[in-house]
């Protein structure tokens, strides 16, 4: 893209015309106003305007938003989600898509244009949304899409403000996890007894790791001298399944010392995975992974999903979902005396305000502690 600094007669400012062609290959020119005047020592200042001007146009163009000034306000979300796909992870791009449908399916039923769209528009839509079923905590989820999107578009001059910093979110609301206690956890270790998440809910009792890091263990991050186990590889759920070498955040990323009870299983578990690599000779997955099936075929997160609803049902067990597990071990630790940094650092969370906002309502007994200590000083 190149351009040039004009003046027009009778207008104060330089403006900066962009040297554009129709579809047809004909010479469409862009004038800009770049807000400089022409009276004074501006030259220099113009100049640096017309290089933002020509950057600013070039990245429009590259995110094919150059043209569109009159343009349909569910067009543009589709047109910025496509954008996006190149800038984050695969699990995360496909999360934005269950917002986008609802955001894209609603606007373009409406006809609302990008530069028309008000607050109003979008606080409708956020309330027929929660009348329709939709919780506070989804609805924020599409507010930070919709919030995103149009700030994209405030960049570029495709609208005077953001609509959506002007409108009222409902309140997120919290969700109180269904925990099992010690004899509960006993029983479904019991029950998933050859089940092929045998592995993965044994692991995840003892050690309260979340669905996507118990996924992706690997024998080699087992070290049975020191009974340690380094949580350092995650398994996603995508349209494919993805392993990264990432885990949640920096905090993720631990060693932990396995239990006693835990390192028998573990050592039992891999003498069984062996005789089974002998069994199904050729026909056997041969790999590092800890959580697989008797022919060594990987368990994928929604496998995993699939079976844990089963086995809770054939069983009889509570429905609980299977993050609640992990809910479940720090719960029953906190209760038996365990202090919220050591759950944090077993959790894996990076602050303690976390844990604290999670589990903080189960830590009675620090608070009895307390009580007691304000006693023996004033009592």
């Amino acid at each position: 893209m190149t351009g040039s600094l004009q003046t027009k007669t009778g207008r104060k400012n330089y403006y900066v015309v962009l040297n554009r062609k129709d579809e047809n290959g004909n010479r469409k020119p862009l004038w800009i106003n770049t807000e400089v005047p022409v009276v004074g020592n501006n030259k220099r200042k113009a100049n640096l305007a017309l290089k933002k001007i020509i950057s600013e146009y070039e990245e429009k163009e590259r995110l094919g938003l150059a043209e569109q000034t009159n343009i349909l306000f569910a067009d543009y979300m589709n047109q910025w989600f496509e954008n996006m796909k190149t800038q984050v992870q695969e699990s995360t791009f496909e999360s934005y898509q269950y917002a986008l449908n609802h955001i894209v399916s609603y606007f373009k039923v409406k006809g609302i244009m990008l530069r028309e769209l008000k607050p109003e528009h979008i606080q409708k839509y956020y309330t027929d949304k929660i009348n329709g079923g939709l919780c506070g905590s989804t609805i924020q989820k599409h507010h930070s899409n919709i919030h995103k999107a149009l700030n994209i578009a405030l960049k570029y001059n495709l609208i005077p403000y953001n609509p959506a910093d002007r409108v009222q979110l409902p309140k997120k609301q919290k969700y109180q996890a269904k925990t099992y206690n010690e004899q509960q956890i006993k029983k479904l270790i019991q029950c998933a007894r050859g089940n092929p998440i045998e592995a993965a809910v044994v692991i995840t009792s003892y050690l309260g790791l979340r669905r996507s890091e118990v996924l992706g263990l690997k024998w080699t991050a087992v070290d049975f001298k020191a009974n340690t186990l380094l949580i350092q590889t995650t398994v996603v759920r995508t349209k494919r399944i993805i392993t990264k070498d990432t885990t949640k955040n920096k905090s993720s990323h631990r060693t932990l010392p396995i239990p006693a009870g835990l390192v028998k299983y573990l050592k039992d578990l891999l003498k069984r995975q062996e005789k089974n690599e002998i069994l199904f000779g050729n026909c056997y997955n041969d790999n590092e992974w800890i959580c697989k099936k008797e022919d060594g075929t990987p368990i994928t997160p929604t496998g995993l999903s699939y079976y844990y609803k089963k086995l809770l049902k054939d069983n009889g067990l509570p429905h609980i979902r299977f993050h609640d597990l992990r809910h479940s071990t720090a719960s029953i630790l906190i209760n038996s005396g365990c202090e919220l940094y050591e759950i944090k650092e077993l959790l894996g969370h990076s602050q303690i305000a976390t844990t604290a906002d999670i589990y903080g309502h189960l830590d009675f007994k620090a608070k009895q502690r307390m009580a007691a200590k304000i006693n023996e000083l004033l009592g």
